[in-house]
């Protein structure tokens, strides 16, 4: 696929310049400090970003400002100079470094003697599924802890629970919690969903020919064919989750806690059950694994 402001004549890659323009402003736009959703708001006519969604608006526009391909190379023509290209990386490494500063601001957001972070809404009492409080004891302890199992002891320390999403972004890094490997009951089982699929495609071929069968017994079958295809969407969205799970963990990085964010939960954790005496890390494609507290 021929990147974006190019154009293939005669086997060659050329400048396409009816949108060389269009490239440079958006260049100049970022290199002179604007956001990418203040840049889709000043160039929303352009061509580059006709009949595109605002989501992969700031897709393209993410993904044009840090392709080198522009500053040209063998196969592709200069479109921005090393200076400006390189001055655009700056700027985005600073506003990378304001967003995660803010980011580690919001991680204590106190109300109260009680503190709300972005754990908040996923941190869930693994026997009554009520989402856990975070209570600020003093300067130095803050305890996770369900209102409905007090006396059972259903609680957990911040310090505890950190510690424990670093070890399993660890494992996920060293590549010992393999929780994207498709399991073989689930291989096995999508095959049956396939062979059974097919056997109601030829029986209802069958139907089809032969008129005479019951319009009951057709409704029926054509009713399985629907509940096995829902069978089969959900295994593409786990497919779908799993990829998901796969990019997170490639872009793992060091030090551990940077990634302790709302990324987190998007790409890969749907929530963490609490037990009395152990830990559950549900993953978005909803593979669990537990570790002991």
């Amino acid at each position: 696929m021929i990147l974006t402001g190019y154009k293939l004549k005669n086997g060659i890659i050329i400048v396409n310049k009816s949108l060389l323009e269009e490239i440079k402003t958006i260049f100049d736009l970022k290199e002179q400090g604007y956001s990418n959703k203040e840049i889709i708001k000043n160039c929303n006519n352009f061509k580059i970003l006709k009949d595109l969604t605002d989501n992969y608006k700031l897709t393209k526009i993410k993904n044009m400002l840090k392709e080198k391909k522009y500053m040209g190379n063998e196969i592709y023509p200069k479109i921005i100079d090393e200076q400006t290209f390189y001055k655009v990386q700056k700027v985005i490494d600073e506003e990378k470094n304001i967003k995660e500063h803010k980011m580690k601001a919001s991680l204590k957001k106190s109300v109260g003697t009680k503190e709300y972070t972005i754990f908040s809404k996923n941190i869930k009492c693994g026997k009554c599924n009520k989402n856990l409080g975070l209570i600020v004891i003093n300067k130095e302890s803050k305890k996770w802890y369900c209102s409905n199992k007090v006396r059972d002891g259903i609680n957990i320390t911040q310090d505890n629970l950190e510690q424990k999403i670093l070890h399993m972004l660890k494992l996920l890094k060293d590549d010992k919690l393999k929780i994207y490997e498709v399991k073989e009951g689930k291989i096995r089982k999508s095959l049956e969903t396939f062979e059974s699929m097919q056997i109601r495609k030829e029986f209802l071929e069958e139907i089809e020919e032969n008129k005479y069968m019951e319009l009951e017994r057709y409704l029926a079958f054509q009713k399985n064919i629907v509940r096995e295809k829902y069978k089969m969407i959900n295994l593409i969205n786990y497919e779908e989750k799993t990829e998901k799970i796969k990019s997170f963990i490639k872009n793992l990085k060091e030090p551990l806690y940077e990634n302790i964010n709302e990324n987190l939960f998007e790409n890969l954790l749907n929530r963490i059950n609490i037990y009395k005496k152990s830990i559950e890390f549900e993953f978005i494609n909803e593979e669990k694994y537990k570790m002991k507290l």
